[in-house]
Order: C-alpha cells, then sequence, then structure tokens
C-alpha cells in the first residue's frame, strides 16, 4: 500500500480530493509527499509539453515538444507548479493532521459543549442547593432568636415572681417568727408548770 500512495495522492490532487477523506494516515501522507517532491521534475522532462504556432492559415495547431533540463523557462515552470503542488499538499496534510489530532480529542474529552452545558447544569444546582441552605439556615437563626427571646421573657417573669414572693415571705416572716417566738415561750412556761 506505501507505494499505492503517491500515485493516489497524485490522482487526488488532480481530482480535487483531500487526503483527508481518503483515510490516510499521517505517516503515508509524509512518506508521499517526500516521493511527490523528487517525481514531477523526472516525469515532466520526459512528457510532451503542447505548445501553439500560428499557421498561414492564421489557425493555432498543437504540437508536442519535450522540457529539456537545460531550457531555463520549462524547468523553472515545473518547479514553481511543484513547488505550490507541495505547498498544496503540505497545506492538505496539515489539515487532515489536524482533523485527525481534533477528532481524537474531542473522542478523549468528548463533546466540549455538552461538557460546557453539564458543568452549567452542575454550577445551577449547586447555586440552588446554597440558595437552599441559607433559607434553612435563616429559618434557624430566626428560631433561635425566637426562642432566646421567649427564654429572656420567661426567665424575667420567673425574676419577677421570685421579688413577689420575696416581697410575700418579708411581710409573712415577721410574724411567723414573733408568733414561733411566743411559742416556744409558751412552750418553756408551760414546762415549767409541769
Amino acid at each position: 500500500m506505501p507505494n499505492d500512495v503517491p500515485d493516489r495522492m497524485k490522482s487526488m490532487r488532480n481530482a480535487g480530493i483531500t487526503p483527508e477523506n481518503q483515510g490516510f494516515s499521517s505517516q503515508e501522507m509524509m512518506e508521499s509527499i517526500s516521493q511527490s517532491q523528487l517525481e514531477p521534475v523526472t516525469e515532466a522532462a520526459n512528457e510532451p509539453v503542447e505548445q501553439t504556432t500560428p499557421t498561414s492559415t492564421q489557425e493555432y495547431q498543437s504540437y508536442p515538444t519535450y522540457a529539456t533540463p537545460e531550457g531555463e523557462a520549462p524547468v523553472e515552470l515545473l518547479q514553481q507548479q511543484t513547488q505550490r503542488q507541495m505547498e498544496e499538499t503540505i497545506h492538505q496534510i496539515a489539515e487532515a493532521i489536524i482533523k485527525e489530532k481534533w477528532d481524537r480529542l474531542i473522542e478523549d474529552v468528548g463533546d466540549l459543549s455538552a461538557w460546557k452545558d453539564h458543568l452549567n447544569m452542575e454550577l445551577s444546582s449547586i447555586k440552588q442547593e446554597i440558595l437552599r441552605f441559607e433559607s434553612r439556615f435563616d429559618a434557624m437563626q430566626r428560631a433561635t432568636v425566637s426562642r432566646v427571646k421567649d427564654y429572656d421573657k420567661t426567665m424575667r417573669d420567673v425574676g419577677v415572681e421570685i421579688k413577689a414572693l420575696e416581697k410575700v415571705l418579708q411581710k409573712i416572716i415577721t410574724p411567723l417568727s414573733s408568733n414561733i417566738k411566743e411559742l416556744q415561750k409558751v412552750t418553756v412556761d408551760l414546762k415549767k408548770k409541769k
């Protein structure tokens, strides 16, 4: 197959077909370029070149002549054509290599737009989850503050009730202690009488 590649490359180039569409590997394309760099000059020297010259009836008649290595114009023309063909071939091969690398990258990484869409969806779901956590935290904070306020109010109420109880006890303790003293006197007097 490597010997077949230069011929196929020439026929494709003449038909306007790019090598990447024909399934050539990068190695085969590079070998083809190196072989085709030498072949156009050697083949062109043996091929007939059509030239036209006017006749007496003012019509043009074509007849073949052969390009010789001594003739500068045909050699320069062939070199220019060969150089253009090489540039086109190199351009096509470069495109094929880039396409091959890009396809391999897409195969390895996957579709970038699908990956981007997936990341955007994940990011939006994370944002929504963060918003849910914030709302839960706010609700928990409000509940905690509410409970602390209730506790504070309850403690104030307890404090007020304790102060009221203290005042009531102060009012009760004085007469109670005097009654207890009197009872002690009565019991002491009763014991003495017995």
